[in-house]
């Protein structure tokens, strides 16, 4: 039988000349090793060296993938990401972890990530932890306008709101925040009661 070999960068080919059929053996392309810490000491300065290398690399990633953070809210985020970890006290677990996120920041500066990809990680973690949309600050920014217009706290500007849309019929009867639209209306305006008590 006639064998011929053909080298790619990514995987070894190799085809049998009688039938044509290919058989595909895989070739580590990495340049990620895993890491293995020989004590704390080496695991901890593993650790420190991947945030460096993370700190370092934010200017270049919000240019090259076109990001709307600042930098400085990208560090705040990448430093809640390490900090979250920052209970683990097993070797082998800090090794992984430092091998994994290692192996993420080499696809992002390799472009095997794309924006999407990269503006997820930063969108997902900014200020509450969920994501932050063009409609949750809309209807923040609308809730603080209520509660300057009423001089009210927002959960009451809200209700109150809610009570006006209900006289004048723009509201039918469904729930909202858990509660139908009656429940809410009886529970402003028990608020209400307890307000002009005071």
């Amino acid at each position: 039988m006639l064998r011929s070999t053909l080298s790619l960068s990514s995987r070894t080919v190799t085809k049998n000349c009688t039938n044509l059929l290919p058989t595909v053996q895989t070739v580590q392309t990495r340049n990620v090793r895993a890491v293995l810490s020989n004590s704390n000491e080496e695991a901890h300065t593993n650790v420190l060296h991947l945030y460096r290398k993370t700190i370092k690399m934010l200017p270049w990633i919000k240019d090259v993938f076109h990001l709307p953070f600042e930098v400085i809210k990208m560090r705040h985020i990448v430093r809640k990401n390490f900090d979250k970890n920052g209970h683990v006290k097993n070797r082998g677990v800090i090794d992984s972890l430092v091998t994994r996120a290692l192996n993420d920041l080499e696809e992002v500066e390799m472009h095997h990530k794309q924006r999407g990809h990269v503006f997820h990680f930063f969108e997902k973690t900014e200020h509450t932890g969920r994501p932050v949309t063009l409609a949750d600050s809309v209807l923040q920014s609308r809730d603080q306008q209520l509660a300057e217009e009423y001089g009210m706290t927002v959960d009451a500007a809200k209700t109150k709101a809610l009570l006006e849309r209900i006289s004048s019929g723009a509201t039918t009867t469904r729930r909202v925040q858990g509660k139908t639209v009656a429940e809410r209306k009886r529970d402003a305006q028990r608020e209400m009661q307890k307000r002009a008590q005071l």
